[in-house]
């Protein structure tokens, strides 16, 4: 499981991951916000790939974090050869 950039129907929160992602590596330890690992492990040349994509829900409905919501988008899967 990976928290990826957002799908395009998030534009604003996309938006924000792009800009915010400047700082974010630095601040927890090499983590980014825009990145879309489906793409590249899809065409990695693995035989098989099982990619679901979905919005933790469960994420925004704790009071831990305002900004959790960047982390939102999820992928979750296998790829093997």
């Amino acid at each position: 499981m990976e928290h990826v950039k957002a799908a395009r129907s998030f534009f604003v929160i996309r938006c924000a991951q792009i800009v915010l992602n400047l700082a974010w590596p630095h601040l927890y330890d090499g983590c980014h916000l825009s990145r879309s690992p489906q793409k590249h492990i899809r065409t990695a040349g693995f035989g098989k790939v099982d990619i679901e994509e979905f919005e933790a829900h469960e994420l925004t409905r704790t009071k831990m974090l305002h900004g959790i919501r960047l982390v939102r988008s999820h992928i979750s899967g296998t790829a093997t050869k």
